[in-house]
């Protein structure tokens, strides 16, 4: 979702680096406060708030207890969200195999996001807003030149 938002606005949701693991692009401060919830859970029994964890051999679901107001998020942070999520779970929703699906698509050249993550893993380093941007362009034939100058502020 931070990646749909700071293409189109220039500011993500989440916010953090977009790091290149080997699994595929991941913002390492959201990991690790989800990480946390569960470690919390899991050695002191103490679930995170707003949140129920539940196990499934070594995947992890979490499932909030409460509906979010209408105004705990903009209209364009809503829309990135949805955005991310359908593009997820289109993969996803295909078990073992929408799971290759999705690892193939962060992976590839064919992907803007696949073509950032691959630059930023080549080199050993965080990814790059202004590369997953120009990625985007150039796969879409877009020009998101004015979110690139806002990221430089």
């Amino acid at each position: 979702m931070d990646v749909f938002h700071t293409i189109e606005h220039g500011v993500p949701i989440v916010g953090g680096n977009l790091d290149a693991w080997a699994l595929g692009p991941v913002i390492n401060e959201a990991y690790d406060r989800l990480e946390g919830w569960c470690d919390q859970l899991e050695y002191e029994n103490v679930p995170p708030k707003d949140f129920i964890i539940k196990s499934e051999g070594n995947r992890r679901y979490l499932f909030p207890t409460f509906k979010p107001d209408p105004d705990d998020f903009s209209k364009s942070e809503t829309v990135a969200m949805d955005r991310a999520w359908d593009l997820l779970m289109s993969m996803l929703n295909k078990g073992y195999e929408g799971y290759q699906e999705a690892k193939a698509y962060f992976h590839s050249n064919d992907t803007f996001i696949g073509r950032a993550y691959n630059k930023a893993r080549l080199e050993n380093r965080p990814m790059d807003w202004h590369e997953v941007i120009d990625a985007y362009d150039e796969l879409h034939a877009t020009n998101h030149s004015q979110i690139k100058t806002l990221l430089q502020c």
